[in-house]
């Protein structure tokens, strides 16, 4: 089953929980999973405003009226799970675009915050922070003499360098 929702545009959250009460009698949980990385620029001074808003629209934004609207139908049952993707980047500072480094620590932020409220509802509020994972997002944000031919093997070998958990390698079905 999928209904097309963009993240950004509270009507269509909404109405992609409430087509998910609808047709499966409620909601149980919800995951905050879209997210986008943005345009690599390690000069703050050649950031664009706008790249910053799009990630933060996406990122924030997005976690936050999914979690409103998750809450909405939650909350008379006392009972639910809402997880949203966040990042090591939350925590961490250097390992990635600045807008998405900001974006996740919002949305651990809000995490905690939304947390304290719910939980006295019975709704449990995490966030997951994965290290590196292969995706087609991650992968476009090597460095340049790491973009090889086999873009895999140049990811890999960046986060087997910079990487605090070693010998372990994520892979997109691991998260």
């Amino acid at each position: 089953c999928y209904i097309h929702c963009d993240v950004t545009i509270e009507d269509d959250v909404r109405q992609a929980v409430d087509f998910t009460v609808d047709k499966f009698g409620t909601l149980d949980i919800m995951v905050n999973n879209a997210g986008l990385g943005g345009p690599p620029c390690p000069d703050i001074r050649k950031a664009a405003l706008s790249d910053f808003e799009k990630v933060f629209d996406v990122n924030v934004k997005g976690v936050f009226l999914g979690m409103k609207h998750a809450a909405r139908i939650m909350i008379p049952l006392n009972k639910g799970s809402i997880v949203s993707l966040c990042s090591v980047a939350s925590a961490i500072g250097g390992l990635g675009p600045h807008a998405y480094t900001g974006s996740k620590h919002a949305v651990l932020g809000l995490t905690r915050s939304v947390a304290a409220e719910l939980g006295k509802h019975g709704i449990r509020v995490n966030c997951v922070s994965p290290y590196g994972v292969a995706t087609s997002l991650a992968v476009a944000h090597l460095p340049e003499d790491e973009r090889t031919e086999d873009a895999l093997i140049g990811f890999r070998s960046f986060i087997g360098r910079n990487a605090n958990l070693q010998g372990v390698e994520l892979t997109v079905d691991d998260v």
